[in-house]
């Protein structure tokens, strides 16, 4: 049931690079791909709105474990050796920016996040009206 406008996700061109370069030196170049954009959904366009990041995908299929349902499939499964390289990834990520990130302050949201929410994510509200 969409209740609101959806927000695209658009990875902020900084962070992304930033990413991929501490990716690459943490975890090899050979470990990183580019996907093509995709258009299906996802709550974290929102956050990317309020703080400028990045978001990524992580590759959890492996042919050989059959596993290789896409999300969302009532088949879908995860190889779980896969999930060491997104934890690797994303505390690679928070200490190497807290170290030396991209200054993003000037594209942080600086509004009444009520509002930004009332606007773009009216479900997200029951957060602050529980609260």
């Amino acid at each position: 049931n969409i209740t609101g406008p959806a927000l695209g996700l658009v990875n902020d061109p900084l962070c992304s690079e930033f990413a991929r370069e501490k990716f690459a030196a943490a975890l090899g170049d050979d470990t990183l791909c580019s996907g093509e954009p995709l258009m299906g959904s996802e709550s974290h366009s929102a956050t990317a709105k309020l703080w400028p990041g990045t978001f990524i995908a992580l590759g959890i299929a492996n042919e050989e474990k059959g596993i290789t349902a896409r999300n969302h499939h009532e088949c879908f499964d995860v190889d779980e050796s896969s999930l060491k390289y997104g934890t690797a990834a994303h505390v690679c990520y928070a200490v190497e920016y807290l170290e030396d990130g991209p200054d993003t302050s000037d594209r942080v949201y600086r509004g009444d996040i009520r509002e930004f929410y009332r606007q773009y994510s009216p479900r997200s509200l029951y957060a602050f009206e529980e609260a």
